[in-house]
């Protein structure tokens, strides 16, 4: 025995924790399957924006995103400004900032970050489709920056067309429209692989 007691350790019973709101990302317990669709969204001499494809879960999918960002002989002004609003530190009311958007083969038409207002419970499942971003990363240094990030939209899209609608004025690029083949890809989503059964499951709607 060593010179130090054992310190005592307390036996904390945890409770089973809830499920998260499946609107409100990808579910983390879930291994998706992998939609290859590259598309670009937008390109000019120092900003593009590209479609890479969508993993595709059981209650939604999760639409990939690539920007890249180059200096290209710009002004330091210039650099700095870009720089600002690629980074995405531009205002929500910005009329020019980055959007993202999706219209079903239904007509819906869902708007980035659109499903809960300001005085609305984020806990309570909204009545229509949603399209949040999904987090990414990235990074850069004084010639180049570029990011990755995600768009989850849930719950899964009806068969048929699906339409991804983007722009970013302040970059300099316009509203353009890419078709993307919905039935396709809410076949993929029974191949999803849950990772731990066990686990309460969000609903998928």
């Amino acid at each position: 025995m060593g010179f130090f007691p054992l310190d005592d350790v307390a036996d904390e019973e945890h409770p089973p924790e809830a499920p998260r709101p499946a609107w409100w990302g990808p579910p983390d317990d879930e291994i998706p399957v992998a939609w290859a669709h590259p598309a670009v969204l937008g390109v000019s001499d120092h900003v593009a924006v590209a479609l890479l494809g969508a993993d595709v879960f059981r209650s939604g999918i999760d639409l990939r995103i690539e920007r890249r960002l180059r200096r290209h002989s710009m002004s330091r002004g210039d650099w700095a400004r870009h720089r600002e609003a690629f980074l995405g530190r531009e205002s929500e009311d910005t009329p020019g900032r980055l959007r993202y958007g999706v219209v079903l083969s239904n007509g819906q038409r869902v708007l980035d970050g659109a499903h809960h207002g300001p005085t609305e419970d984020p806990f309570t499942e909204p009545r229509s489709s949603v399209l949040i971003r999904s987090g990414g990363g990235g990074g850069g240094d004084d010639r180049s920056y570029s990011t990755t990030e995600g768009l989850w939209l849930w719950p899964l899209p009806p068969q048929g067309p699906l339409d991804l609608v983007f722009q970013w004025p302040d970059l300099g690029l316009p509203e353009a429209h890419v078709r993307l083949d919905g039935t396709a890809i809410v076949a993929l989503s029974g191949r999803a692989t849950c990772m731990w059964p066990d686990r309460p499951a969000a609903s998928p709607r």
